[in-house]
């Protein structure tokens, strides 16, 4: 990813710290959907427990809304009706999506772009099949993608598609 320090320095710096402290390190991609967005920063899994688990997170950062989301940027996530609520969770955008999503909730802070061969990736990503969890932890969540997995069996770590480590260069 190549960040936009300059267009959105609160939203790169937040991005950072979260990677520095090595929270990013074992996520999940845990939002697919296919030409629009793969969503990740938010849960681990617990192999042990088998449980999916949400990784600690820091106060809002504010919206710096700027740049268009047109495919291969890297924007935050946030609750709805919230300008100001992004955290942790970050998307990448698989096709231009800004005439929606530069026009609602004050707009998605894009801080960078996929660069190298990220957006084939991002792709691969995409074409997986995505299930409905039911979590004692975090509630229901759909579209998440799953690594040959077929439903009704146990899900296991090497189901889901993780992130190992983010490292800034």
């Amino acid at each position: 990813i190549e960040l936009f320090d300059n267009v959105a320095p609160l939203t790169v710096a937040n991005f950072i710290r979260y990677v520095e402290s090595g929270r990013y390190d074992g996520t999940l991609i845990h939002r697919s959907v296919e030409d629009f967005i793969i969503q990740g920063g938010w849960l681990t899994f617990e192999n042990e427990s088998n449980t999916l688990v949400p990784i600690e997170i820091d106060s809002t950062v504010s919206n710096e809304f700027q740049l268009p989301n047109i495919r291969g940027t890297v924007s935050m996530a946030k609750i709805g009706g919230s300008p100001n609520s992004a955290t942790s969770q970050w998307f990448v955008n698989l096709s231009d999506n800004s005439n929606n999503l530069d026009n609602q909730n004050g707009g998605f802070t894009v801080f960078g772009r996929i660069i190298g061969d990220g957006i084939t990736k991002a792709d691969e990503i995409s074409s997986l099949t995505t299930y409905t969890l039911d979590t004692n932890t975090v509630g229901r969540i759909t579209d998440f993608p799953l690594k040959n997995y077929t439903q009704g069996n146990k899900i296991i770590a090497d189901n889901f598609v993780t992130i190992s480590k983010i490292d800034i260069l």
